[in-house]
């Protein structure tokens, strides 16, 4: 491999001719010359940059999600599908509260189903695969948050 790289190196500097006379360069025609390091660990790749603007926000979403103490389904009680029908999932309605009872607006939730069996996510929302009863669990997003998983009964019939 590293024979290869440079014979490549070297078959770059030969080829390549210095003009007799600069020319002007307009800023149209800058060239960016960069390094690229190639790697079969990526461990030893230094951290990706983050935007300081997404650290300052997931700071705050992170001191957000830690006053969570429940997770309420506010509708519907449960979800009954028929085996090929399909549930939109945007119109489960679900609130974070925190211990006194105060919402905590704009909390993310995720959704999981416990036997994709019975039933599946997909693009479209829920979906039933076989009669059955399983639960829809809803967290909360982030993995600084405290707060207890609720479960929605998701029931499929014939």
């Amino acid at each position: 491999m590293r024979t290869w790289l440079w014979l490549l190196l070297l078959c770059a500097a030969c080829g390549h001719h210095s003009p007799s006379s600069p020319s002007p360069v307009s800023s149209s025609q800058r060239k960016l010359t960069t390094r690229i390091v190639t790697t079969t660990r990526p461990d030893t790749l230094p951290p990706p940059t983050v935007d300081p603007r997404f650290a300052a926000w997931r700071v705050r979403y992170d001191s957000l999600v830690v006053l969570v103490d429940t997770i309420v389904v506010l509708s519907p009680d449960s979800i009954v599908l028929h085996v090929g029908q399909t549930y939109d999932e945007d119109s489960i309605r679900v609130e974070s509260r925190r211990a006194s009872g105060q919402s905590v607006p704009r909390v993310g939730h995720e959704y999981a189903i416990e036997d994709m069996s019975i039933a599946e996510p997909n693009e479209v929302g829920l979906t039933g695969l076989r009669v059955g009863r399983t639960r829809l669990r809803i967290t909360v997003i982030s993995s600084k948050a405290h707060a207890p998983p609720n479960y929605l009964p998701v029931i499929v019939l014939p």
